[in-house]
Parts: C-alpha cells; sequence; structure tokens
C-alpha cells in the first residue's frame, strides 16, 4: 500500500551541470549517492516491517 510521501531530507547536489563521467564517478556524487540511497533503504525497510496488531 502507497501512503502519505514527505521529505525525509533535503540535499543540495553542488556538483554543475552537465555531469561529465568524472564528475558522476567521482567520490564527491559517490557520497552523495550513498547518502540518499540509505535514506531510502530505511523508508523502504519500514515500510515492510508489520506494524503491531492490539487486540
Amino acid at each position: 500500500m502507497i501512503g502519505c510521501s514527505k521529505i525525509k531530507q533535503s540535499l543540495a547536489i553542488d556538483i554543475p551541470r552537465p555531469r561529465s563521467i568524472d564528475a558522476l564517478t567521482s567520490s564527491e556524487f559517490m557520497h552523495y549517492k550513498k547518502t540518499i540511497l540509505s535514506l531510502m533503504h530505511d523508508e523502504m525497510v519500514r515500510a515492510d516491517t508489520p506494524e503491531p496488531v492490539l487486540a
């Protein structure tokens, strides 16, 4: 089930456009990518965890 969305964190990506292959494989870009994937993963795990049923 898809619920309400919310902004988890706002990131300012300070890599100029258009982004070259060197920019897209830089350690700075990889840091942004790891941060974003981590935020998404945390939400996916949370969404996949069943809520306890209160009797």
